[in-house]
């Protein structure tokens, strides 16, 4: 666990968000929603990047249609769209129900603005990578609303690269491949080339995409081993798109 030779290929947990710093200059307009129920570890981890710089809270509550009261309605988001400002929304709610009724909320206040001949609004929501997991949250409400994800790994289905390294894997295997069989071809095509020659010092710095997702190792915190540093931005885009950096 101390030899030079160690890589860690999962990246650094403290650059997490480096990828995201654009989303919290001080020209953005940040909103954190909530609910009945927070989840807290990301509340802390939206806090501490907030830090000194603007922002403001708005508490979602869900009102069922028949019970509407059209001048007090804590369900209706349009009041957070309808400005000039470049928006930024992190939802802090912990359960796949509200999260799904938010970003409908967000996208119907959307919609409504601009069929009303207003100005587009201008709006990104910072994910919780805790979403992937939810079965049954709508995903078209992830490119309607251009939400951005951060990610230890992604890849791009849809890609040309992806494509033939599925093709190549069912021939050979049978099956589909899963995160840890891109993540094993990236190992390979990583260190077996590497062993024939100075590891500890040859892949130190340097950028690679074996396959889609890109790594830059460093040292770690002990001074021994090294840890890659580079975190996956995935944006979903209102044309139906995903890009990843």
């Amino acid at each position: 666990m101390r030899s030079d030779a160690l890589f860690q290929m999962a990246p650094d947990p403290a650059l997490k968000y480096e990828k995201v710093a654009d989303l919290f200059r001080e020209d953005k307009r940040i909103t954190l929603i909530y609910t009945a129920n927070t989840d807290k570890e990301f509340e802390r981890e939206m806090l501490s990047l907030i830090g000194d710089a603007d922002y403001r809270r708005y508490t979602y509550k869900y009102v069922h249609p028949s019970t509407v009261n059209p001048d007090n309605n804590p369900g209706d988001l349009t009041r957070l769209l309808d400005n000039d400002d470049d928006n930024v929304f992190i939802v802090m709610a912990d359960n796949e129900v509200d999260v799904d009724r938010i970003l409908a909320a967000l996208a119907s206040a959307d919609t409504g603005i601009t069929a009303r001949g207003r100005k587009a609004p201008r709006f990104t929501v910072l994910g919780n990578t805790r979403w992937n997991r939810y079965n049954n949250i709508d995903r078209t409400m992830f490119f309607k609303n251009r939400v951005v994800f951060i990610s230890t790994y992604h890849a791009k289905r849809d890609s040309q690269t992806i494509v033939d390294f599925d093709s190549a894997y069912i021939r050979a295997f049978g099956t589909l491949p899963t995160l840890y069989s891109y993540r094993g071809y990236d190992a390979a095509m990583l260190f077996c080339p590497a062993m024939y020659g100075d590891i500890e010092r040859d892949l130190e710095g340097r950028r690679y995409t074996p396959l889609q997702t890109g790594y830059v190792f460093g040292g770690d915190a002990t001074g021994h081993g090294h840890v890659n540093r580079s975190w996956t931005r995935v944006n979903y885009r209102s044309d139906f798109t995903i890009t990843i950096e």
